[in-house]
């Protein structure tokens, strides 16, 4: 269902920004936000294809 996927993305998120933080990240130069099924890679009925999906993207910016 939609509201699983984005709860399992958000959850997915804030164990990778805990991660950052655990290993010495900064909180305050952290940001994250589950998209759910909002944003695939791929559209597919293939459950293989599929897991492509099941992400997690990190933007590296520039110290100002």
């Amino acid at each position: 269902s939609t509201r699983y996927l984005q709860q399992l993305s958000f959850n997915r998120a804030v164990a990778v920004k805990q991660y950052l933080i655990n290993n010495s990240i900064a909180e305050r130069r952290i940001s994250c936000a589950g998209v759910g099924g909002n944003a695939p890679l791929v559209i597919t009925k293939d459950p293989a294809e599929g897991l492509k999906n099941l992400r997690v993207e990190v933007t590296l910016v520039k110290k100002q």
